[in-house]
C-alpha cells in the first residue's frame, strides 16, 4: 500500500477512533494521540510485511503487476532492437551495388517430330527437291575452317604469357570473317585487323587453331588460323571514313598506275 494513502488510513482511523469515544478523546492529549497514531503506523506496517496467503486476491493482484512490469520491459527490449535491424538493413543496402536482375534462361528448342516411316511407304519414293549449283570455291571461301575438338585444348587461364618470336610477343591480324571462340563455345565475331596476340596452337592443317588474347596478359579465346594473318611488321594500314578527307596521290603519272 502507498505510504499517502496508508497515512490517511490510519488518520481517518484515528478520527473515528476519536469521534466514538468522546469522553476518551477530550481527556487524551497531543503527545499521546501521536504515539497512538505512531503505534498504528506501526502495526499497519507490520501487516504490509507479512506475505499475502498463496491464492488470495492481494497475491493474484501483486503477481499480475509484477508480470506487467515485466512484459513492459520486454516489449521495449523488442521495439529497440527492431529500429537497430531496420537502420542496419538500411546502411547495408546502401552500401552494395545495384545487380542487374536476372535474365530468363532462353527457350530450349522443340524437336522436330519423327517421320511418319508408314504414310512414306503408301505415297512412295520422295521427289528430290532439285539444289542450286554452287561454286566449290565460293563455298570453301564461306565456310570457317575445321575446329578441333574442345576437350584436349590447353586451358586460357593456364596460359600465361605469348608465344615469343624474335624476342618479341608474336602477333597476328584477324581476317574478315573471323570468329573468337571462349571454353563455353560461345562464338564472337572479330573486326578485321585486329591486332591479338598468340598465346599457344593447337591441331594442325586446316584445323590448326590459335589461342589469342587482347593483351599480353590473359587468353580470350581460340581462333582459327586460316581466318589470321602473322603481323610482323611494326606499321598497319585501316580504312577511314571518306567524309571530310581529301585524295591521297601515291603515283604522280597514270601510266604509273596501269604499269
Amino acid at each position: 500500500m502507498p505510504v499517502s494513502r496508508r497515512l490517511a488510513a490510519i488518520a481517518s482511523l484515528s478520527v473515528t477512533l476519536w469521534l466514538g469515544t468522546g469522553t476518551l478523546a477530550q481527556s487524551v492529549s497531543e503527545e499521546e494521540l501521536v504515539t497512538l497514531l505512531d503505534q498504528l503506523t506501526a502495526q499497519v506496517e507490520a501487516a504490509e510485511a507479512v506475505a499475502l496467503p498463496e491464492g488470495s486476491e492481494g497475491a493474484a493482484r501483486l503477481a499480475l503487476a509484477e508480470r506487467q512490469r515485466i512484459l513492459g520491459e520486454r516489449q521495449a527490449t523488442v521495439v529497440q532492437l527492431q529500429s537497430g535491424i531496420a537502420a542496419a538493413s538500411a546502411r547495408i543496402l546502401g552500401v552494395l551495388p545495384a545487380f542487374p536482375l536476372a535474365q530468363p534462361a532462353p527457350a530450349l528448342p522443340t524437336p522436330a517430330p519423327a517421320p511418319d516411316v508408314d504414310n512414306a511407304r503408301d505415297a512412295g519414293p520422295a521427289t528430290p527437291t532439285p539444289q542450286p549449283a554452287v561454286d566449290p570455291e565460293t563455298e570453301a571461301d564461306d565456310e570457317p575452317p575445321a575446329i578441333a575438338a574442345i576437350d584436349d585444348r590447353p586451358a586460357l587461364a593456364s596460359l600465361s604469357a605469348p608465344i615469343a618470336y624474335n624476342d618479341r610477343a608474336r602477333r597476328i591480324l584477324s581476317r574478315p570473317g573471323a570468329e573468337l571462340r571462349d571454353e563455353a563455345g560461345v562464338h564472337t565475331p572479330l573486326p578485321a585487323f585486329s591486332v591479338l596476340y598468340v598465346f599457344a596452337e593447337h591441331g594442325a592443317g586446316d584445323a590448326l587453331e590459335l589461342a589469342v588474347g587482347r593483351s599480353t596478359r590473359t587468353a580470350d579465346g581460340w581462333v582459327p588460323a586460316a581466318r589470321t594473318e602473322d603481323w610482323r611488321t611494326m606499321l598497319v594500314m585501316s580504312y577511314a571514313p571518306r567524309p571530310g578527307r581529301d585524295r591521297t596521290v601515291f603515283f604522280a603519272q597514270q601510266e604509273d598506275v596501269l604499269d
